[in-house]
C-alpha cells in the first residue's frame, strides 16, 4: 500500500509512505521513512486542526501519523502507559467506556471531526450512539501527555 498526495493544481504527486517497487511485499506494519513504511489495509486519512495527517491502518488495528514535512514517512501513535476499554464494539445504541484514565475524551469521525467530547471525563461512562451515523469512529482519551485511541464501529 502507498499513501500519496496529489496536488490538484500542479498535478505533482508526492509519496508520503509505502514501497513503490512492484513485486515487493507492500503490506505489513512498519513505521519509518517514506519507502520503508508498510500498511495493511489503510481505510482513511484524516487531518487534525494542527495540520497533522493520520491514517487508519485497519488490518493492523492502529492509527498512524504521516509526516508531511521532511523527512517524509510514518510514525506510530504510541498510547503510552494508558489504555481505554470500550464495549460493545461494534455498538448500536450505546457505547460503554468501562475503563480509561481521567482527562479529556473525544469521539472522532474518520475525518477527524469531533462528534462527542467531555473535557472532565471519568470512566465508567456511557455514550448514546443512537443519534450517531453508522461508520468508523475513534475514541481518544488524553491524560496529561499520554493518549489512548480505540477504533469504534457504530452500526444500527
Amino acid at each position: 500500500y502507498i499513501i500519496r498526495k496529489i496536488n490538484i493544481n500542479s498535478g505533482i504527486t508526492t509519496t508520503f509512505a509505502g514501497d513503490t517497487n512492484p513485486g515487493n511485499n507492500s503490506f505489513g506494519f512498519v513505521n519509518g521513512s517514506v519507502y520503508n513504511a508498510r500498511f495493511f489495509d489503510p481505510m482513511g486519512i484524516a487531518l487534525d486542526h494542527y495540520g497533522r495527517f493520520y491514517v487508519a491502518d485497519n488490518a493492523n488495528n492502529v492509527i498512524r501519523r504521516l509526516s508531511a514535512s521532511a523527512p517524509l514517512g510514518i510514525a506510530g501513535i504510541t498510547p503510552g502507559k494508558i489504555s481505554v476499554t470500550a464495549y460493545p464494539n461494534p455498538c448500536a445504541d450505546k457505547l460503554i467506556i468501562a475503563s480509561a484514565p481521567k482527562g479529556t475524551a473525544e469521539l472522532l469521525d474518520i475525518t477527524g471531526r469531533t462528534v462527542w467530547q467531555d473535557e472532565q471525563f471519568k470512566a465508567p461512562y456511557t455514550i448514546s450512539t443512537s443519534d450517531i451515523s453508522p461508520g468508523v469512529y475513534f475514541l481518544k482519551v488524553s491524560s496529561g501527555t499520554q493518549t489512548a485511541v480505540e477504533k469504534i464501529i457504530v452500526q444500527h
